[in-house]
């Protein structure tokens, strides 16, 4: 009997050190998550739509310090600074990475999906267009 305890014992083992293998990757990307949801948690910003048709969609974008959007999906687009700062990007793995804009900076933008904050001291004004 103590030989059947013994391989027992030691299957149990064997059984928490493959569910704690198993866990920790669950566990930090729960946390990533939980990071990437507080990132997210801001006031937004202000968004006047300026056009909208069969070929384009435009808008202007205004971010008070310490607003900004939620995590989504973004279209590929045109975005040109009408006044600048800084905003801090946060990706869906919880990298963040500042972006300055300087009044009058243009670019090109691919997709991406990220959430934003205007990390800076000043208001963040963007003309975004997106063509359909």
């Amino acid at each position: 009997m103590s030989k059947l305890t013994g391989v027992l014992a030691e299957l149990l083992v064997l059984a928490f050190f493959a569910a704690g293998v198993v866990a920790t990757p669950a566990l930090a990307q729960e946390k990533m998550t939980k990071k990437t949801q507080k990132a997210t948690a801001v006031k937004q910003g202000t968004i006047k739509p300026i056009v909208d048709n069969e070929k384009v969609k435009a808008w202007e974008v205004t971010y008070k310090p310490g607003e900004g959007s939620e995590m989504s999906e973004r279209a590929p687009r045109l975005v040109h600074a009408l006044s600048g700062g800084t905003m801090r990007r946060t990706t869906r793995d919880g990298k963040t990475k500042d972006v300055v804009w300087k009044a009058g900076d243009t670019r090109w933008l691919q997709q991406e999906s990220f959430a934003n904050k205007n990390a800076g001291k000043t208001v963040v004004r963007l003309l975004v267009v997106q063509p359909k």
